[in-house]
């Protein structure tokens, strides 16, 4: 029976591939980590220790038959946030509001 014995070549041809491999896989994470640090930013926050409230505004501008999905999405975009602020700030009421003007000047209420 014959067995194949693996050559130098071979086995660096090998080891290449699998650090390219390994490669995307870490530029593919890098990216999935920047997407999900950029979904924890709201356009403005703001915090008042006083009465223990805390406050994110999130502003969008989409076409006109288009306000009240934009809305919903930024609500759901945005409670993984919320629920991480509660537990920073336990005792606070955090809320969100969306402001959302579209395209030729309506607004939300």
């Amino acid at each position: 029976m014959l067995t194949a014995v693996p050559t130098t070549q071979g086995i660096i041809i090998i080891i290449t591939i699998i650090i390219i491999i390994i490669i995307i896989i870490i530029i593919i994470i890098i990216i999935i980590i920047i997407i999900i640090m950029r979904s924890n930013r709201v356009d403005a926050r703001i915090i008042n220790h006083k009465s223990k409230q805390d406050t994110t505004l999130e502003m969008s501008c989409p076409w006109v038959n288009n306000t009240e999905k934009k809305g919903k999405e930024k609500t759901l975009k945005y409670g993984p946030l919320r629920w991480e602020l509660k537990q920073q700030f336990p005792g606070y009421e955090v809320q969100q509001h969306n402001i959302i003007i579209d395209a030729l000047g309506g607004w939300s209420r």
